[in-house]
């Protein structure tokens, strides 16, 4: 049933809106979780709101008690954003990267900064490099669109950079924007050899790489610093996870790390002594 009267039946756990349908399981689990297409959105979901374990194994997810739902949407990203905004998000994770520009470029930051006026926090991994391209290679839409949307750069355990994760600074120069040169990424979060959760609650280490994976934990990081403050506001919460976060690269904030590993317990902390 189309319940809340918004056009789309038995949206309650997410929408396909390429198929318009509710069914956001496009194939069925093969055991392979390396290929992309098959547990890319369970494995962000899990990073990012947690998973218990069928055999009593630890707690999944940077926040365990948030909910989650999924969004399938290659046709056009301005249904999923209105769509977001109607269902009360609190934020947005988005793992993809579009190389568009001139004024489709502009569209799109003006569909980010819509999304984000209405109260919805939109975080994405900083993109991967591709392999034929040359190193710097920068940041595309949507995680080079500035104040509207937080990117989170890859690190590895050992704390240095992911080869693969894509780096600032960016250049706005269209039509509409006129920002030159602004700064990214704003943080970093792991993104190699990250644990995945199978359906069936099995946990296979060291197991997932990409950018895909920085994204969720930055949201996850978001979710606990808004179930702190609901009515936390975004400036301040990008000055609070900023000054938090923990350097890990050159020193003082860079393209490749921006201000550094996002630090959690830090974020919420200073969240709580400020809402005294």
């Amino acid at each position: 049933m189309d319940d809340d009267g918004n056009g789309y039946i038995d949206d309650v756990h997410g929408y396909n809106f390429d198929h318009q349908s509710a069914d956001l399981y496009t194939r069925p689990f093969d055991g392979n979780p390396r290929n992309r297409s098959i547990l890319h959105g369970t494995s962000c979901a899990t990073i990012a709101s947690g998973s218990q374990s069928l055999s009593g194994g630890p707690q999944f997810g940077v926040a365990p008690l948030s909910r989650w739902a999924g969004v399938i949407n290659l046709g056009g990203i301005e249904r999923s954003v209105e769509w977001a905004i109607e269902q009360g998000a609190d934020t947005y994770s988005m793992s993809f990267s579009r190389g568009y520009h001139g004024d489709y470029q502009s569209h799109w930051r003006k569909v980010m900064e819509h999304g984000s006026f209405c109260g919805v926090y939109f975080v994405s991994g900083a993109g991967n490099r591709r392999r034929e391209a040359e190193e710097p290679f920068r940041m595309d839409i949507p995680q080079s669109i500035p104040k509207a949307v937080f990117a989170a750069a890859g690190i590895q355990r050992d704390l240095s950079k992911t080869s693969f994760s894509c780096v600032g600074p960016v250049k706005w120069d269209t039509e509409h924007y006129q920002d030159g040169v602004v700064q990214k990424p704003e943080v970093c979060a792991f993104n190699f050899k990250v644990p995945c959760l199978y359906p069936n609650g099995e946990v296979v280490p060291d197991l997932l790489n990409g950018n895909s994976y920085a994204g969720p934990m930055f949201c996850g990081a978001i979710s606990l610093m808004l179930s702190a403050d609901p009515d936390l506001l975004p400036w301040d919460l990008h000055e609070i996870i900023t000054s938090t976060a923990t350097d890990v690269g050159p020193e003082g904030v860079d393209y490749e790390t921006g201000y550094g590993l996002i630090n959690c317990y830090a974020a919420v902390a200073e969240v709580l002594r400020r809402k005294k």
